[in-house]
């Protein structure tokens, strides 16, 4: 070209662009209660990376197992739960006093986009007796040297 300054290159590409699905996320995921706790599950970070304003509907369920029953092996009842839940929308709130001790909880989201397409997502909840103990851990005040950085 360097001898033929009057010719040009050119090149097209194609770029697709492929639609991401929509997500369903509960937040914390899976998780020990104590039987005297409240549960609060939240799926409000549910939703479609490709259209974050879209509107979203929302459906929870539950069903529960004995925990000891809780076994591959084993072809066990599983019961919906029948105790008075809270659904605001993406978000869940279950009494304290509500779930039961030795007891396997599974809650599930269906999200649901206007078009009509569709994403789930469950946690495990194992009861445990009386309430469990809140741990918070904050952050460091001043920050700690690192004894290996010379």
């Amino acid at each position: 070209m360097r001898e033929q300054p009057l010719v040009c290159g050119q090149a097209t590409r194609d770029v697709l662009l492929e639609d991401e699905a929509l997500r369903a996320e509960i937040a914390g995921g899976s998780r020990d209660v104590g039987e005297d706790d409240s549960l609060l599950l939240d799926a409000c970070e549910s939703g479609d990376p490709d259209e974050p304003d879209a509107s979203l509907s929302f459906a929870w369920t539950c069903s529960y197992v004995l925990a000891e029953n809780r076994s591959a092996d084993l072809d066990v009842l599983v019961a919906l739960c029948d105790f008075p839940g809270f659904s605001q929308g993406c978000q869940w709130s279950v009494p304290k006093g509500s779930l039961r001790s030795r007891y396997f909880y599974t809650f599930s989201i269906y999200v649901t986009k206007a078009d009509g397409e569709t994403a789930s997502a469950s946690v495990g909840v194992s009861v445990k007796a009386g309430a469990l103990p809140t741990v918070s851990i904050s952050p460091l005040a001043q920050p700690k040297q690192n004894p290996t950085d010379r």
